[in-house]
């Protein structure tokens, strides 16, 4: 069993704190770029992670490249658990899955329901760690960063 999650990050994302003098409003300089990457990740119940970067949007393209490496990584079936996100619904998806059947299998979470799935800390942990250690300053170094 595995569960599921994207998100994505910027780099004018405000994660942390920071502090100043009282009543002076705090300040943090940042270059003018704007740029951004995308992860996916899954998370075993155990703690193993399986993850990858990928630019643009999440497309069901995207979603099947992933379950395309999952499927590689496992000799035997997986139980994939995710949000109600439309391409984890789309037609693309159901697709690859009837195309490999026994392969994986998609549960569905409840409509919103983000304290239901552990990947949703990982996805916290990424953006509260990752950007002020990271001094990344263009998207391929961004997605690059360990």
């Amino acid at each position: 069993m595995l569960f599921a999650d994207q998100t994505g990050i910027r780099s004018d994302q405000v994660s942390g704190r920071t502090w100043a003098p009282r009543g002076e409003t705090p300040t943090v300089r940042r270059t003018g770029n704007r740029f951004s990457a995308n992860a996916m990740s899954a998370i075993s119940p155990r703690g193993r992670m399986w993850f990858t970067v990928y630019r643009g949007m999440f497309t069901a393209e995207v979603f099947c490249d992933f379950l395309d490496g999952l499927n590689r990584q496992f000799d035997r079936p997986i139980h994939l658990v995710v949000d109600r996100h439309s391409v984890h619904r789309s037609k693309k998806v159901r697709a690859w899955l009837t195309n490999h059947p026994g392969r994986i299998t998609l549960h569905l979470l409840p409509a919103y329901a983000p304290e239901t799935n552990p990947d949703e800390l990982v996805n916290a942990d990424l953006k509260r760690t990752l950007l002020p250690a990271s001094r990344a300053r263009n998207a391929d170094q961004l997605s690059l960063v360990p």
